[in-house]
């Protein structure tokens, strides 16, 4: 009896489906340590600086992927500037103000307003396609935005500090959202990681007017070489790596469990924050994660 529940065991951990989970969960793993990988490396370098390793950094290697092992041709040229507006919202625009809005908040705080995301997603899209909000949808809205209201801390009045950098994290959330609906019509011509390819490098090209003033005057070549190995593991592990799980993860795996290993994403993030940088988790952190949590769940559920 012994050997044969070890047999179907290790017969479930070499299936296919349990691979795909595992990616998945490698996936929301490598995107929830990033708030504090973040922290630590805005000790050496602004979040401008690590904005622009992070995107040219990631489309070197997504363009490297691309050209020799997943290359597809694109069919027209105004494809060519979808793609460079999908890359404002998705990349440039969305990832400069977490970059800022972490740098000015914390990490704990950063890892649940993010899965907010799921809500403006819903919000978003159903406003494009104008259809009729439920009643549960409705209350889980409510539920999850009266836990952002409380985490942001706008009832202080006082936008500095805190404020500002959750505020600059939600803002970051519904852009990607925008991003996320964007690219449904885009993703019915082109395989994913075409997508994410010629996105990321459009960013390259675009994040230069947030970058441009801070690279030119960081002094990067003052900072010790083994100060840099915080932004090569951003790039690898929180850029590169996630993405790429997360094309091959999303061909064999409903959209509907990729949602559930979304959740996972703030008690990843939050006990890295805590392990790494020694933030405290408070009471009304952990309430106002609860409400958002809930109220994603809530509003998501089919």
């Amino acid at each position: 009896m012994h050997k044969n529940s070890q047999l179907n065991l290790n017969q479930y951990a070499s299936s296919p489906t349990f691979i795909y989970l595992f990616e998945l969960f490698m996936v929301q793993f490598l995107f929830a340590i990033l708030p504090s990988l973040s922290k630590i490396a805005f000790k050496s370098f602004a979040p401008e600086s690590i904005l622009f390793f992070r995107i040219a950094g990631s489309s070197l290697l997504f363009a490297l992927v691309f050209f020799f092992f997943m290359y597809e041709k694109i069919h027209r040229i105004k494809d060519y500037l979808y793609f460079a507006l999908l890359s404002l919202f998705g990349v440039v625009g969305n990832q400069y103000l977490f970059l800022k809005g972490v740098s000015l908040s914390t990490a704990i705080n950063a890892s649940i307003i993010i899965t907010t995301i799921p809500i403006f997603t819903l919000i978003i899209a159903n406003i494009v396609s104008r259809e009729q909000i439920t009643r549960l949808k409705l209350l889980g809205i409510l539920i999850a935005l009266s836990g952002v209201l409380s985490i942001i801390g706008l009832d202080k009045f006082a936008l500095s500090g805190h404020t500002t950098g959750n505020i600059m994290i939600l803002s970051n959330s519904l852009l990607y959202s925008v991003y996320l609906v964007m690219t449904k019509p885009i993703l019915s011509r082109y395989h994913p990681f075409t997508v994410i390819t010629y996105v990321f490098l459009f960013s390259t090209i675009e994040c230069l007017p947030f970058c441009y003033n801070n690279l030119l005057n960081a002094k990067l070549s003052m900072i010790p070489l083994n100060e840099y190995y915080v932004p090569i593991i951003i790039v690898l592990f929180s850029t590169f790596a996630p993405y790429l799980l997360n094309t091959i993860a999303l061909k064999h795996v409903s959209s509907s469990v990729v949602a559930i290993f979304i959740y996972t994403q703030p008690l990843i993030g939050t006990l890295f924050a805590i392990i790494l940088l020694g933030e405290q988790l408070t009471a009304g952190i952990i309430l106002s994660g609860i409400l958002i949590i809930s109220g994603v769940i809530l509003a998501t559920i089919k």
